[in-house]
Protein backbone atom coordinates (compact mmCIF):
# COMPACT_ATOMS: atom_id res chain seq x y z
CA UNK A 1 0.00 0.00 0.00
CA UNK A 2 1.17 3.28 -0.92
CA UNK A 3 0.65 6.01 1.10
CA UNK A 4 0.62 9.98 -0.69
CA UNK A 5 1.33 13.20 1.83
CA UNK A 6 -0.63 15.82 1.02
CA UNK A 7 1.08 18.70 0.60
CA UNK A 8 -1.18 21.22 1.28
CA UNK A 9 -2.81 21.00 4.53
CA UNK A 10 -2.22 24.64 5.54
CA UNK A 11 -3.41 25.84 2.50
CA UNK A 12 -6.81 27.22 2.96
CA UNK A 13 -9.12 29.00 1.21
CA UNK A 14 -9.82 32.45 2.16
CA UNK A 15 -13.35 32.90 2.44
CA UNK A 16 -14.92 36.78 1.09
CA UNK A 17 -17.09 38.42 4.58
CA UNK A 18 -19.72 40.85 2.83
CA UNK A 19 -19.50 44.07 4.03
CA UNK A 20 -23.14 44.73 4.26
CA UNK A 21 -25.01 46.87 6.83
CA UNK A 22 -26.69 45.73 9.36
CA UNK A 23 -30.17 46.22 8.93
CA UNK A 24 -31.99 48.92 11.53
CA UNK A 25 -35.23 48.31 13.50
CA UNK A 26 -38.06 50.62 13.36
CA UNK A 27 -37.87 52.51 17.21
CA UNK A 28 -39.37 50.73 20.00
CA UNK A 29 -39.18 46.96 17.75
CA UNK A 30 -36.85 46.07 20.32
CA UNK A 31 -38.66 46.32 23.30
CA UNK A 32 -40.74 43.29 24.23
CA UNK A 33 -44.50 43.43 25.71
CA UNK A 34 -45.65 41.61 28.61
CA UNK A 35 -48.80 43.50 29.08
CA UNK A 36 -50.69 40.07 28.88
CA UNK A 37 -48.19 38.35 31.08
CA UNK A 38 -50.47 38.78 34.03
CA UNK A 39 -53.56 38.18 32.22
CA UNK A 40 -51.77 34.69 31.34
CA UNK A 41 -50.98 33.96 35.14
CA UNK A 42 -54.30 34.92 36.78
CA UNK A 43 -55.87 32.50 33.67
CA UNK A 44 -53.28 29.55 34.78
CA UNK A 45 -54.00 30.33 38.68
CA UNK A 46 -57.88 29.95 37.72
CA UNK A 47 -57.45 26.53 35.79
CA UNK A 48 -58.26 23.60 38.32
CA UNK A 49 -55.70 20.62 38.50
CA UNK A 50 -58.19 18.38 38.13
CA UNK A 51 -60.75 18.31 36.09
CA UNK A 52 -63.85 16.04 37.60
CA UNK A 53 -65.16 15.18 33.75
CA UNK A 54 -61.76 14.72 32.51
CA UNK A 55 -61.69 11.95 35.05
CA UNK A 56 -64.88 10.56 35.17
CA UNK A 57 -64.33 10.02 31.38
CA UNK A 58 -61.17 8.40 31.83
CA UNK A 59 -62.37 5.75 34.65
CA UNK A 60 -65.21 5.51 32.06
CA UNK A 61 -62.79 4.56 29.44
CA UNK A 62 -60.77 2.53 32.03
CA UNK A 63 -63.33 0.71 32.70
CA UNK A 64 -64.31 -0.45 28.82
CA UNK A 65 -63.09 -3.53 28.10
CA UNK A 66 -63.57 -2.38 24.88
CA UNK A 67 -61.42 0.26 24.90
CA UNK A 68 -58.85 1.16 23.06
CA UNK A 69 -60.56 -0.75 20.15
CA UNK A 70 -58.64 -3.69 18.31
CA UNK A 71 -58.28 -1.81 15.08
CA UNK A 72 -56.15 1.04 17.53
CA UNK A 73 -53.78 -2.03 18.84
CA UNK A 74 -53.50 -3.18 15.50
CA UNK A 75 -52.35 0.31 13.91
CA UNK A 76 -50.29 0.78 16.92
CA UNK A 77 -48.68 -2.18 16.71
CA UNK A 78 -48.11 -2.18 12.61
CA UNK A 79 -46.37 1.34 13.71
CA UNK A 80 -43.84 -0.38 16.45
CA UNK A 81 -43.14 -3.22 14.22
CA UNK A 82 -42.28 -0.68 11.40
CA UNK A 83 -39.54 0.67 13.94
CA UNK A 84 -38.42 -2.28 15.56
CA UNK A 85 -33.88 -2.55 14.54
CA UNK A 86 -32.32 -5.99 13.80
CA UNK A 87 -31.13 -7.29 16.79
CA UNK A 88 -26.98 -6.77 15.42
CA UNK A 89 -25.84 -9.34 17.82
CA UNK A 90 -28.29 -12.20 17.17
Amino acid sequence: MEVKANINVDAAQRVSVSQSKPRRSPPGADSASFSQVAELDQALRATPTVRPTEVVRAKELVSDLKYPPASTIKSIASLLALKLQPDAES
